[in-house]
């Protein structure tokens, strides 16, 4: 049902090359396709049904059996055919590193879901299992299984898929998540982050891109980091109308949100996404229906770390049968930042701690967190590439209370030091 071939250009000129995979959508018939884009093949799921000369490559085989390579199978050029599909349901997730300011990022491995009916959500024979390697990769974890191309069953309410991530390093990197006929009326998806406890929806009929960072503590090098989770709500209209919804920024650059409810009956909880562009939204805060019999009723959260760009809002509405239903966007534009480096919210709730880089050179910055007697709690790597960006920091668990120096140290090896206060 597959070939994996070794393809050094799958990784541009970072690393030695990777794994691709030439698959068949129909078992029944003997055409293949890409997994990945590369140099070599093209853009992700182009038709080849060719093994480039030199090309290492596996053959996964039901049975034992023989591969025999006869003088005519072999031809002068590959002739490459751009394929859609157009009614396929799809997810694609790339996981790609992130270079130097502006550049594009750089593809190191990628795994597939196909959707359908005729599948099931057992390991079979339509299922490619992960050839290991020692770059970094990532695989669908089923049982205890690893998985690059998973041929499931249709989406179900609360389907998840676990993702594995192997050989992370201390870099910046990015998912690039590519969804495909999945926006069914009522269904949503999101992209569960287990180290920073976030959750961000993604584009069910388009792309989405999530930067993160892997650091020195474990948790962000988890394999089980990140996971995929698909919700299936009847698309219904919900008994309640979202009347009104505000966002207004305060003096200490917190921004309160505010929204009125009526109608209101069989709500189960309100929460409050944001984004920063007005496209890609993930979760803030969750808060329980207050009235829910037929009545009127105002609620508010205060968003006490903003976004350093553009922020917009909006407020979810789920039904207690799992119903959703979404109030318009609201936007609250960018406040202009001296250029500096700064922690906010200053003091530090809850071992987070958000550091702002304003107008700083592009490059990468060392982070030490030393106490009062000079010892060291946290260090990181970042890299910084926007004019405004924000590292977000999750302090040891046992971080106590008290004044800490924040050291950053940048390429060009000048010092800064920010005061800060745990809570």
């Amino acid at each position: 049902q597959s070939i994996a071939v070794w393809d050094p250009t799958i990784t541009d000129s970072y690393g030695l090359g990777g794994w691709n995979y030439l698959y068949r959508p129909d078992p029944d018939v003997n055409t293949y396709y890409n997994l990945s884009p590369s140099g070599i093949y093209g853009p992700a799921h182009t038709m080849n049904n060719f093994i480039e000369s030199g090309m290492a490559f596996f053959v996964k085989a039901t049975a034992a059996s023989t591969i025999t390579l006869e003088e005519n199978d072999k031809v002068p050029a590959s002739a490459v055919n751009t394929f859609t599909s157009s009614n396929a349901q799809r997810l694609n997730v790339n996981l790609q590193l992130q270079t130097a300011a502006g550049s594009t990022p750089v593809l190191l491995d990628g795994v597939m879901a196909n959707f359908d009916a005729s599948y099931s959500n057992v390991i079979d024979q339509y299922d490619i299992k992960k050839i290991a390697t020692l770059n970094e990769s990532v695989s669908w974890k089923t049982l205890d299984s690893m998985i690059v191309i998973d041929r499931r069953a249709d989406v179900k309410d609360y389907d998840t898929l676990f993702i594995d991530m192997r050989h992370m390093r201390v870099h910046d990197y990015q998912w690039e998540i590519l969804a495909d006929n999945l926006d069914y009326p009522g269904r949503s998806g999101f992209l569960i982050d287990s180290y920073l406890n976030t959750r961000t929806s993604l584009n069910v009929a388009g792309t989405t891109k999530v930067s993160f960072s892997v650091t020195n503590i474990a948790g962000s090098y988890a394999t089980d980091r990140f996971k995929i989770l698909f919700t299936q709500a009847d698309a219904a209209p919900l008994p309640v109308t979202i009347t009104t919804v505000s966002a207004t920024r305060k003096e200490d650059r917190s921004i309160v949100v505010m929204w009125q409810v009526e109608s209101e009956l069989e709500i189960s909880r309100y929460e409050v996404e944001r984004s920063a562009d007005g496209t890609q939204f993930s979760t803030l805060n969750s808060r329980e229906a207050l009235v829910n019999h037929g009545g009127r009723a105002s609620y508010s959260h205060l968003d006490l770390v903003p976004l350093p760009t553009d922020n917009y809002y909006r407020i979810k509405a789920t039904g207690i049968s799992g119903q959703v239903q979404y109030s318009a966007i609201v936007k609250v534009a960018l406040k202009r930042e001296p250029a500096g480096i700064s922690v906010y919210p200053n003091p530090v709730v809850n071992k987070n701690m958000q550091v702002l880089f304003t107008g700083q050179v592009a490059g990468r910055y060392q982070l030490r967190l030393a106490n009062a007697t000079g010892q060291v709690i946290h260090k990181s790597n970042v890299f910084i590439s926007n004019p405004a960006q924000v590292q977000q920091l999750k302090l040891p668990a046992g971080a106590t209370a008290g004044s800490y120096q924040l050291i950053i140290a940048a390429g060009d090896g000048s010092i800064r030091q920010v005061q800060v206060i745990l809570k």
